[in-house]
């Protein structure tokens, strides 16, 4: 009994989104609400732009390249060399003892 009940169901259930889709298809059959249009780029500004964009991005990097190199006000030593702040051993130290702990806790958890 229970089995004929949820049959007739699903049944109904099918003809309605049939009838609810056919309903659909007619209506935009009859009057297309999406229309696809197409949309052209303007290449030589777009051309342009990139242009600007770049040219901006060179200005920039020139500016700074300068500073670090000490012709400007902001870095008039220079940059230190790199090894002057951390040494091999100190790095290796320290990613030894950070790879412990983070193994130490997932073997803990």
């Amino acid at each position: 009994m229970v089995f004929s009940a949820y049959f007739l169901y699903f049944r109904t259930l099918t003809q309605e989104v049939n009838v609810r889709s056919d309903s659909i298809l007619q209506n935009q059959a009859r009057q297309p609400t999406a229309q696809v249009q197409s949309m052209g780029y303007d290449m030589a500004s777009l051309i342009s732009e990139m242009r600007d964009g770049l040219n901006t991005v060179k200005r920039d990097v020139a500016a700074a390249s300068q500073r670090l190199s000490g012709g400007g006000a902001a870095a008039p030593g220079g940059c230190p060399p790199p090894t002057a702040c951390l040494s091999t051993t100190i790095f290796l130290v320290f990613a030894a003892l950070q790879l412990a702990v983070i193994l130490g806790y997932s073997l803990w958890r």
